[in-house]
């Protein structure tokens, strides 16, 4: 023996659902860059406006939007907030359902 100590064994499983994890987590932020999109072809440009249509603060809005979120994406307030605002344009709402249904089915988030 050369006095190391022994390697951890591999755990196949616990490696999958690692790497499962990652591209889920690389899914959900590019479905988020998607919302980031839809309100670019909204002609939503500057941060304040983005906040304002969105219904969420500046700060929020860029953490967001820089891909800044939790690992489990994006929470259930940060949803009803957004969904809730009086002036989200369409396009930008139906990538924000998208993205609550493919999550909430537990899916892997797909983009189009």
């Amino acid at each position: 023996m050369n006095g190391s100590a022994p390697r951890p064994r591999t755990n196949l499983r616990q490696s999958h659902d690692s790497e499962s994890g990652n591209q889920r987590k690389l899914q959900q932020s590019a479905k988020i860059r998607e919302i980031g999109e839809a309100l670019a072809a909204s002609n939503v440009h500057t941060l304040d406006r983005k906040a304002e249509v969105l219904g969420l603060s500046r700060s929020t809005t860029w953490a967001l939007l820089q891909g800044n979120h939790k690992s489990s994406g994006l929470s259930v307030t940060i949803i009803n907030r957004m969904l809730a605002a009086p002036v989200l344009p369409s396009q930008v709402r139906v990538k924000i359902i998208e993205y609550v249904k493919e999550k909430a089915a537990g899916q892997q988030v797909r983009t189009t």
